[in-house]
């Protein structure tokens, strides 16, 4: 839940060599006329001032320069260094000097990441260190364990705030050893990584669809699933299951019937082999959901169904080439699965396999399948169709997309930069920030404060049409590409889009007090207008005398224990969760609102012993022998915009001792995401774990429910009200 600065790369690895390989650790190799030391890269915000330094340094002829040219000291700047993992070892160190000045608002840390194909495995960047302020060079060091499944080890000094910084001397050390001592290890390649048959494409070149064998189609991607993660035979490593799915496929559609083809099958899983019985079977576990097989029906043979009932219980080690869970959290961790980045538009092999790798991952590992509203397995036969019907790239990511709507989880959507997507969408955009209220398209501020009202638009204006269609009908055609868990949130991603155009102007019908305006609306270039701009609001202060307000969007880590200090002895606490905490504040301030541990979450997490399994956790706990807790009241605020880490904060403050939240239905998405590879260099999420009440009441979609149901309105938001603060403000004096 907490953002870890997890960004998507694609910069060059260095060769697989035997050779002791050269680093540039100590930023020493400096091409001429570049500004960064040879192979850093910078990470980060623009505002953010990253250089070579040939005068300022702790060693050598160069160290590296960071300078905050940020007016509010919001944001980061990073150089960062990239190793590839191809080291043995239990423990990795990274160590190096920095010197700082005037560093405030913010801190500067060494910076070490551990990636694997799915995402970060470890992190630290010494944020909860808080070292600012002015020193001169000094040694520091981070140490992570070293996780199985590494791939890329990235290694920087990070500022946040407002500064100047210098990074010099870096090692980075493998069990006590620098690696600029050390011989790479070859990666171990499985023989499925050996399998180059279908690298260039996967040989089927058309498949003309009939009700038949769109039916086929659908159950073959089910048993090529099954497979996947209940046969021993593939969770070694041992088969490039999606090559052996092309090999399979044209004899599967070509057989006459659905004997001949079950009887393929039975050929296609006995040349994995033969397995042993397990005995694994664990009483102790909450199941909240079983594995799904019903679908063996489909199959109308019974020596097939049976094949695929003695696999069910068939011996499994707990560990999966293609599939993992992280470590002390739960979330699926997909692993080995080949990206097909060079597939823009793949042909309909790909196609069908991008199709079956998804649904399955959902089928075996989403925690949130059951709470989908179209049933799981309607949507593999309804999505045959439009996958192979794809006729360009466009269409292909069009038909993913509307797939992971299918889900509805707010963390699911094609989460990178893609040409194809942001041309559909439209590459420019207009400086109105829109907002639905009342299900209206209303005028709420502005992205660029100067653009936006020279438009002519005013806050309180209704857009009613969009180049003559009425906006009711263009959010409908809007809504199938738009994944999210519950309708507000669509609504609230709808408003992000709605003035998106690949035109420079477009004409717009609005209402003002009641009397209808036409406009031209003047469009920019998205790059040209800050659709992410960042709160400028205080993290906390105190209201009316007596009431605080705490404001996670823009909390630091020191703020916590002033804000402790000073509103201890106050009337109430407002705690504005209509953001994303910049901060995890759930044990560090919910220990101060609730004196006693007490329960406020369990989890739910997967199997690879018993793939769409669903056990609860224990119920985790905040609080503590707090011997001078809060009692005040503690009024919490929530919206649309209250998501995933939002939602756990809300739910750990709700065991405070006189609490109540105000507001409307929040995204509905909590859990740690997972990420999802598909061919076409497609790279999506899921809320990867399920999160709960302790009496086992969902979160999921519905998100956290109010105790009182505060929207606000037009005519509130037109006279600049927060009519949720004011409900809230009311209740605490009352």
């Amino acid at each position: 839940m907490k953002n870890l600065l997890v960004f998507f790369l694609f910069l060059p690895f260095f060769g697989f060599s035997q050779d002791i390989p050269t680093f540039n650790l100590d930023f020493e190799t400096v091409k001429e006329a570049e500004t960064l030391p040879k192979d850093w890269f910078k990470w980060g915000m623009p505002e953010f001032e990253i250089t070579s330094d040939a005068t300022e340094k702790q060693h050598g002829k160069s160290a590296i320069k960071v300078v905050s040219k940020s007016e509010d000291g919001k944001g980061f700047g990073c150089p960062a260094y990239k190793i590839p993992a191809q080291y043995e070892g239990k423990k990795i160190k990274l160590t190096g000097y920095f010197k700082m000045e005037k560093v405030t608002g913010g801190y500067v840390g060494l910076l070490l990441r551990i990636d694997g194909d799915a995402g970060s495995l470890a992190f630290d960047n010494m944020e909860s260190k808080n070292i600012n302020g002015t020193s001169e060079w000094k040694q520091y060091s981070i140490e992570l364990d070293y996780p199985d499944g590494a791939q890329t080890i990235f290694v920087g000094g990070i500022l946040s705030g407002k500064g100047t910084a210098w990074f010099d001397n870096f090692d980075v050390m493998i069990d006590g050893k620098s690696i600029t001592k050390l011989k790479p290890v070859a990666p171990k390649l499985f023989p499925a990584q050996l399998d180059t048959e279908f690298d260039e494409g996967s040989k089927i070149m058309e498949i003309k669809l009939t009700p038949e064998n769109t039916k086929t189609l659908a159950t073959l991607g089910k048993l090529w699933g099954y497979l996947k993660y209940y046969h021993p035979k593939i969770a070694t490593g041992d088969v490039n299951w999606d090559y052996e799915l092309f090999r399979f496929m044209p004899e599967y559609l070509a057989a006459p019937d659905h004997r001949k083809r079950a009887e393929a099958a039975i050929r296609w899983i006995k040349k994995l082999g033969d397995f042993e019985k397990g005995d694994y079977d664990d009483e102790s576990l909450e199941l909240k959901l079983k594995a799904d097989h019903k679908w063996f029906i489909e199959l109308r043979h019974d020596e097939l169904s049976y094949l695929l009932i003695r696999l069910k219980t068939a011996d499994r080690t707990g560990k999966h080439f293609q599939m993992g869970f992280a470590p002390n959290i739960g979330n699926p961790m997909i692993k080995n699965e080949a990206n097909y980045d060079d597939f823009k538009y793949p042909d309909v092999g790909f196609r069908l396999l991008s199709l079956y790798r998804y649904w399955n991952i959902i089928h075996y590992f989403f925690p949130y399948k059951h709470l989908t509203d179209d049933k799981w397995d309607q949507v593999m036969l309804d999505f045959v169709p439009k996958f192979v019907n794809a006729k360009n790239e466009l269409e292909y990511k069009l038909a993913v997309l509307e797939l992971i709507g299918k889900v509805q989880d707010t963390h699911a959507n094609i989460w990178m930069q893609d040409e194809a997507l942001s041309g559909f969408f439209g590459e420019n955009i207009s400086a109105i920030k829109i907002r639905m209220v009342e299900e209206k398209a209303m005028v709420v501020g502005y992205h660029d404060e100067e653009k936006g009202k020279a438009s002519g638009l005013k806050i309180g204006d209704i857009i009613t049409t969009i180049d003559g269609s009425p906006v009711e009908d263009i959010i409908k055609k809007m809504l199938p590409h738009l994944p999210a868990s519950n309708y507000p949130t669509q609504l609230r991603d709808v408003a992000k889009k709605l003035l998106r155009t690949n035109k420079k102007v477009l004409d717009v019908t609005y209402l003002r007090s009641e009397k209808e305006n036409n406009i031209a609306l003047t469009t920019f270039p998205t790059k040209d207008i800050n659709l992410w701009k960042r709160s400028d609001k205080k993290s906390w202060k105190v209201m009316d005398g007596d009431i605080g307000y705490i404001y996670p969007g823009t909390i630091k880590d020191g703020d916590i224990e002033d804000m402790k200090k000073n509103l201890l002895d106050k009337k109430g606490i407002v705690i504005d969760l209509r953001c994303y905490p910049s901060e995890f504040m759930v044990f560090s301030f919910g220990n101060f609102l609730t004196p006693l541990s007490s329960n406020f979450v369990k989890f739910t997490k997967g199997s690879l012993m018993k793939p769409g399994d669903f056990s609860f956790t224990p119920s985790l706990q905040v609080g503590g022998e707090n011997k001078i807790p809060y009692q005040g009241k503690v009024a919490i605020l929530v919206n649309e915009e209250t998501q995933s880490q939002a939602e756990y904060t809300t739910m750990a403050f709700q065991t405070s001792f006189n609490n109540k939240v105000f507001g409307s239905t929040t995204a509905g998405a909590d859990g740690n995401v997972s990420t999802i590879i598909l061919p076409g260099k497609i790279r999506t999420m899921i809320s990867g774990i399920g999160v709960y009440y302790p009496d086992g009441t969902e979160t999921q979609r519905i998100g956290i429910v109010p105790d009182v149901e505060v929207k606000p309105t037009i005519k509130g938001l037109t006279e600049g009200k927060d009519e949720v603060l004011e409900k809230a403000l009311k209740w605490i004096k009352k």
